[in-house]
């Protein structure tokens, strides 16, 4: 009688050691997919990082800003929300103040152009 119970003991802890190995194997297969797909995302992501030069060349003063308005406009531009249409934009008769502080350039595209060039606040 000692014997069959030790018999189902081994046999036991063999079957509960072979579903534990099962469960390590399952739960490997699951990481090495999520890691792929991450991998993956990430690769196709445009912008991996952006070096401080990059945000320095869009970052702009004020006094640049002004100077901007004060001159005729290419393009539309949008200023925190207020927008400058370039054809009907007046430099000699600027109402408009910029308030101090430095401003992020950015573009919005339309079909592949330029539509307008986008300046917000940066605190």
């Amino acid at each position: 009688m000692h014997n069959v119970e030790e018999y189902l003991y081994q046999s036991f802890i063999s079957i509960l050691f072979c579903i534990a190995i099962t469960i390590f194997f399952f739960s490997c297969n699951e990481i090495n997919i999520l890691l792929l797909s991450a991998k993956e995302k990430i690769t196709n992501e445009e912008l991996l990082s952006s070096t401080n030069e990059e945000i320095n060349k869009n970052l702009i003063s004020s006094d640049e800003l002004t100077m901007i308005l004060l001159n005729k406009l290419e393009y539309d531009i949008e200023i925190d929300g207020v927008l400058f249409v370039a054809l009907s934009h007046n430099e000699k008769n600027l109402n408009a103040t910029v308030s101090n502080g430095n401003y992020i350039k950015t573009y919005s595209y339309e079909e592949g152009i330029i539509s307008k060039i986008i300046y917000r606040k940066i605190n």
